[in-house]
């Protein structure tokens, strides 16, 4: 978008092409909105129904799984992460800036930052 000093329009030329651009944008929502509304009514809740448990239970294909086998899958990834990070030494989590170290442990204390070391030295 061009700043406010390279755009040579007017005030007013902008406020026109602002308001054409919302006509146009609420005229194009209505006529989705309604094609949309057409493509529901087309429906029974029987077939919806049947849909949404189609798509939670039935895995389509390798690369287009269930939502149960999404959440699995989600799960164990997670779990593995976590038992990883659990391996790992704490400190090297820590986010470091200007000011020093950012996290604080779930007691609420703030870890001590190498550079606090050096300066009392």
């Amino acid at each position: 978008m061009p700043s406010q000093d390279t755009d040579s329009r007017t005030q007013d030329q902008r406020s026109a092409v602002d308001r054409l651009r919302s006509t146009l944008a609420d005229g194009l929502a209505s006529v989705k909105g309604a094609e949309k509304a057409r493509s529901l009514a087309s429906i029974t809740l029987e077939e919806a129904l049947d849909q949404a448990i189609t798509d939670i239970t039935v895995d389509r294909s390798d690369i287009r799984p269930s939502l149960i086998t999404r959440v699995t899958q989600l799960k164990e990834q997670v779990l593995a992460s976590v038992d990883q990070a659990l391996q790992m030494p704490a400190e090297l989590f820590e986010l470091h800036t200007e000011q020093g170290v950012a996290n604080t442990y779930s007691d609420g204390t703030e870890p001590k930052d190498g550079l606090e070391e050096e300066e009392e030295a």
